[in-house]
């Protein structure tokens, strides 16, 4: 009758593998049973109740003999003592950062291993001499917990840029946010002071100012949005924003001056600021979670190349020319 596998606690088959009178739902997760006893390690079925992960299928990762591909995940060297970060997106618990920064005590090659969690990062310090990078990949994979290696993506600088431009909006908004409340707190009393109604178009102009970058600097990226939306023929949540903005501006512009009644500039104000908050709340959010990649994330890293003399040759998918005879292996990704 089907059980629970001792290792990722997934159900069996009728007929389990059994290995030390325990079941077991694949030969994988028998063999990441036997390598955790092996390096003593055995604790943590007895810690972490979620149990691991299911090893996936067994890679080999032949282009990472190749020095140019392990560059690019290469973040510090000291002669044969390299620090790499790899994703890998099947970090869901506890019990996976457990077993993920013990690796140290499975290789001795592996000098550290750390998680970052929040972005599914394995950040390794290990020593070529002992271990090389086919051979942490290979035993990640075979754990259950592959790493993702697509080509590191260069938009830090990019990414950087657009988190300074954001700031920077947020922080004229919030200037102007909070003068424009400062110099509109005496109208909100109703008081019939000749100081008061001397100033008071003095005040709507300086108020007026203010929120001019505010609706064509700050709240810039709601139009943007809401101007291609519109061309498009589809709808988006910016354009209700970028509507109301545009109403309350006109709005308190026409009380200002047209009516001589109290506008609406500090509620403008306010309202940008806080949606900028919002937007760069949610930005840190979709880093956190995110799993999205580009398109060249899904082209293969290399490729098997068949030369002129019918020799097999691993080479960067980016040196292939026209005519070039590659090798093509069902259900393979990677060469």
């Amino acid at each position: 009758m089907p059980q629970n596998c001792s290792h990722c606690g997934k159900s069996t088959s009728p007929n389990p593998i059994v290995f030390d009178l325990l079941p077991f739902c694949c030969s994988g997760c028998e063999t990441v049973y036997r390598l955790m006893h092996e390096k003593e390690l055995g604790r943590f079925y007895s810690i972490y109740p979620e149990k691991g992960n299911t090893p996936a299928d067994r890679q080999n990762y032949p282009f990472l003999q190749d020095a140019d591909f392990r560059k690019k995940w290469e973040t510090f060297r000291e002669g044969k003592k390299n620090r790499i970060s790899l994703s890998i997106p099947s970090i869901h618990c506890r019990a996976c950062i457990w077993v993920l920064e013990h690796l140290s005590q499975m290789e001795e090659g592996i000098l550290n291993a750390e998680v970052d969690f929040t972005h599914k990062k394995l950040h390794l310090f290990f020593d070529e001499s002992q271990m090389d990078l086919q051979s942490i990949c290979s035993l990640l994979n075979k754990l259950g917990y592959p790493p993702i290696l697509a080509c590191p993506r260069k938009k830090k600088n990019e990414t950087l840029k657009k988190q300074r431009t954001l700031w920077i909006k947020i922080g004229v908004a919030g200037f102007a946010f909070g003068n424009t409340m400062f110099l509109s707190l005496a109208t909100y009393f109703e008081t019939n002071d000749p100081w008061l109604i001397d100033l008071r178009p003095w005040l709507d102009v300086l108020m007026f100012s203010m929120s001019i970058p505010v609706v064509f600097f700050s709240a810039s990226d709601y139009f943007i949005q809401s101007r291609k939306s519109l061309l498009h023929k589809v709808g988006c949540l910016e354009v209700p924003i970028a509507l109301g903005i545009t109403v309350l501006f006109l709005k308190s512009i026409h009380n200002a001056f047209v009516l001589g009644t109290l506008p609406y500039f500090d509620s403008l104000c306010g309202l940008v600021f806080f949606l900028l908050l919002g937007k760069y709340m949610q930005s840190r959010v979709y880093e956190s979670f995110s799993f999205e990649r580009d398109y060249k994330s899904f082209f293969p890293l290399a490729v098997r190349l068949l030369t002129a003399d019918k020799k097999e040759k691993t080479v960067d998918v980016n040196e292939i020319k026209k005519g070039d005879q590659i090798i093509l292996k069902p259900y393979k990704k990677m060469g």
